[in-house]
């Protein structure tokens, strides 16, 4: 087998492990808004070679798992779902140089994104709150609750997720690319 289709192999392992985390953490018994969904997004947008790819894995598992939960407001969801793809536009910052601060950085600026679009959508699409300031800013205090188990969620499952990568490179023997280089991913060096 070549490196070349050893490394798909690898990405489509990766990639159907990590949609069945996020299905399994939005789907098992979990407290209000701690899901491995965000956190995923940014292993995926670090990990994975192609963006598509990486995009495809929290989407797909938003999709699948909101399947089982049932759909709700379409303009809600949408918004839900692209708050998903920023943390993925972070990836040219995490390949850079992996750093617990770049870590911390990322997934709180991911969780604040998501926080942010999925609460301003409540306000316009939801119809629990009136469509002046004091509305919006009553959603968002309503949310606040919520956004703590978020920050809290995504920090533990950013931890796991980059904390099991770089345990498994290390044990793979390629200690060179945990922290830099031209490639995220550390299974280069597959023979």
């Amino acid at each position: 087998m070549s490196k070349l289709n050893k490394l798909v192999g690898i990405e489509i392992a990766v990639a159907l492990v990590l949609v069945a985390l996020c299905v399994a953490g939005r789907l098992v018994w979990h407290p209000a808004h701690v899901a491995p969904v965000a956190a995923t997004a940014l292993f995926a947008g670090f990990f994975f070679r192609s963006r598509w790819l990486a995009l495809a894995v929290p989407l797909t598992a938003m999709l699948l798992s909101d399947m089982a939960i049932g759909f709700y407001s379409p303009m809600i969801m949408a918004a839900v779902y692209l708050s998903l793809c920023f943390p993925i536009a972070l990836r040219r910052f995490l390949r850079a140089e992996v750093t617990l601060g770049r870590l911390i950085g990322c997934s709180l600026a991911s969780s604040m994104v998501l926080f942010v679009v999925s609460n301003a959508a409540v306000w316009q699409f939801g119809g629990l709150y009136e469509h002046h300031a004091a509305g919006l800013v009553q959603c968002f205090t309503n949310a606040l609750p919520f956004f703590r188990n978020t920050l809290a969620g995504d920090l533990m499952w950013t931890a796991i997720l980059f904390s099991a990568h770089g345990i498994i490179a290390y044990t793979l023997g390629d200690r060179g690319n945990l922290v830099t280089g031209k490639y995220a991913y550390s299974y280069q060096r597959i023979r």
